[in-house]
């Protein structure tokens, strides 16, 4: 035996003590509660769909067996996603697995911080790319909840959004064929791609045809209410569609008919001051070609707002009236700069104008400090933020144009723009809120987990060749949400990030459904959007409601616009989600305090059992030594 001396005795039977009593009073009785804490709720299977190139270029279908297993967690632990997979999947899969376990646990009346869920790939030789498997997830985690079973010839893909739209997804010819391959009989694919044109070696083909081919009936479906309903014959939702809001909050009515008359007023004053503006010479060839354009856009713009107005939509009058605003204001700011005595300097005069309207806006905002506030003023403070970091980066776009004189109309036309957007900035602050919307929103945790997702959503685009305009817009509201995280303007972060997971999904509309069929969507969009609005009850934030009159309006000329302000709508309102979270959570609050006096009383023993086994096996050791 080696010598050691009593000093070293004691430290050695000391540290092996300390050791066992960690092991068995910390780690073993939460390792215990754990484990009598999760009870498995129910699991079920599905087959996500998808493609993959070879070393030759062409593509092939793929399919892979997904598990999922959703557990009830009574301690308040839950909340949690866990992804088992081989290869590792990428990024949007990751975030899809998060929105679909959120609908399937919301859908099912459930909290989703009192629920675990567990995704695994079974069988999967190639990695899965995209959103496509969002759709599927959904469906496979509501089944498990519901403890039934994804019928075996019924399959789904598609994109999956805040919500519960089903948004579009590509390369669905080698998923019909993928799907023959495991005797598929109806194929669930997003709404309006059952008309998608094929490309075969005969020719051009839809791929309802295509998948009749093969045996397979091609379903579109637009959100996840009527995929579980198709696919399990379950109804989760019954409600009446509200396609044109009704304002039944007079505050609010009144707030809106006397802004309309406060907009006209001011865009009768701008009209007056660009008419008074003395005119001392000619102007330069660009500036009044930019300035004819904006005289144009401004009788227009200004003529349909008065139309909406006299219609009694209010809210899309005032949308006209801000453009109409913009136009008249560049117009009367070309003006001001070419026909003023020392130009720079009246440059620098509309700067300061521009910067105190929004230093004034900034000010309102800093006087909420809270990282809590009620859906209602986090709808408020998110339109006002956004706005208000619209009109920074609008500052920013004037600072690198306003150095070129050959772009100094184009510059101006930023300073009008920001004017007019922090005085829309200042109007939102200002909207009544809906006696509904007092349930409490955690402000950092909302928009980091947009941001996250609408981050992804920017990745996948450009993956798919996204235009560089289109890339160029979903920059701008990047920055808007960085700099509002930035700032501490977590509402305006979620707003930003909610009009980049819409810009993304309109695009991929565009690219992967045919012109045509557009207007069919938008109609079907409305109709769910309104059904989200009819489920809230009758009082809805203000920001829910003039998405749904806008959209109604622009759906007459612009379809594009319509799906937007639609998508935008349906996203904002996966905010009123927060109201059932809270609830639950205060009662796994309570729960959580009787265990941990549970867990208080049985301290001592397990400090005792770890005493006693540290000693024995330090001193065991050591006569060893």
């Amino acid at each position: 035996m080696v010598a050691v001396n009593r000093l070293e005795i004691f430290k050695r039977i000391t540290i092996y003590t300390i050791s066992i009593v960690l092991l068995v009073n910390i780690i073993l009785p939460v390792t215990l509660a754990e484990e009598r804490s999760k009870v498995l709720i129910g699991r079920s299977e599905i087959y996500l769909l998808g493609a993959y190139e070879d070393s030759s270029g062409n593509k092939h279908g793929i399919y892979s067996k997904l598990l999922v297993e959703v557990y009830q967690v009574n301690e308040g632990t839950g909340g949690k996603v866990y992804i088992s997979a081989m290869p590792v999947p990428d990024k949007m899969f990751y975030m899809s697995a998060i929105i679909a376990s959120k609908i399937a646990a919301l859908m099912t009346g459930k909290s989703f911080y009192d629920l675990e869920f567990h995704y695994t790939i079974i069988s999967s030789s190639v990695s899965i790319e995209g959103p496509s498997a969002g759709a599927a997830m959904a469906v496979a985690a509501i089944a498990a909840i519901l403890n039934c079973t994804v019928p075996d010839d019924k399959l789904i893909t598609g994109m999956l959004l805040p919500g519960g739209i089903i948004g579009p997804v590509g390369s669905l010819k080698e998923k019909v064929e993928a799907a023959s391959e495991l005797h598929c009989k109806y194929l669930f694919v997003p709404y309006g791609q059952s008309e998608t044109p094929l490309k075969t070696l005969g020719g051009y083909i839809r791929l309802r045809d295509y998948a009749k081919s093969f045996g397979i009936e091609v379903v579109d479906v637009l959100s996840i209410d009527s995929a579980i309903k198709d696919m399990l014959g379950v109804s989760l939702s019954s409600t009446r569609p509200v396609v044109h809001p009704e304002y039944n909050k007079s505050e609010l009515v009144e707030y809106l008919k006397s802004s309309v008359m406060q907009d006209i007023k001011h865009i009768k004053d701008l009209e007056s001051m660009f008419l008074n503006t003395s005119e001392n010479e000619t102007l330069p060839e660009s500036a009044c070609s930019y300035l004819k354009d904006f005289m144009n856009k401004f009788n227009i713009t200004f003529s349909e707002g008065l139309n909406l107005t006299h219609a009694g939509n209010y809210y899309s009058a005032l949308s006209k009236f801000f453009q109409a605003s913009i136009y008249i204001r560049a117009a009367y700011y070309i003006k001001k700069y070419y026909f003023s005595n020392y130009p720079p300097s009246t440059l620098g005069e509309i700067y300061s104008n521009v910067t105190r309207k929004i230093s004034h806006v900034e000010g309102l905002l800093n006087t909420t400090t809270a990282e809590k506030v009620s859906i209602g003023e986090f709808y408020t403070l998110g339109a006002t933020e956004f706005r208000c970091l619209e009109s920074e980066y609008y500052l920013r776009l004037f600072n690198t144009t306003a150095m070129y004189p050959e772009r100094i109309p184009e510059a101006l036309y930023y300073l009008a723009f920001a004017y007019e957007r922090a005085r829309t900035a200042e109007w939102w602050y200002n909207v009544p809120l809906s006696l509904g919307d007092n349930a409490i929103v955690d402000l950092y945790t909302v928009a980091m987990e947009s941001l996250a997702y609408a981050q992804s959503m920017i990745e996948f685009l450009d993956s798919i060749g996204g235009s560089s305009q289109e890339l160029t817009t979903l920059k701008e509201y990047l920055w808007i949400a960085y700099r509002s995280l930035e700032k501490g303007y977590y509402p305006g972060t979620f707003f930003a990030s909610t009009a980049i997971i819409a810009t993304v999904t309109l695009v991929t509309y565009k690219m992967y459904i045919s012109a045509e069929y557009l207007g069919n969507v938008a109609d079907k969009l409305q109709m769910m959007f309104g059904s989200i609005i009819d489920r809230l009850g009758n009082d809805p934030h203000f920001v829910l409601l003039s998405r749904l009159e806008y959209g109604d309006v622009l759906k007459q000329t612009n379809v594009d616009s319509a799906m937007y302000m639609f998508l935008e709508g349906i996203i904002l309102s996966t905010l009123y989600h927060t109201k059932q979270t809270i609830i639950i959570e205060e009662e796994n609050n309570e729960s959580s305090v009787e265990i941990n006096i549970e867990r208080g009383i049985r301290s001592e023993i397990f400090f005792i059992v770890g005493l006693i086994a540290g000693l024995v096996l330090g001193v065991t050791l050591l006569s060893k030594d």
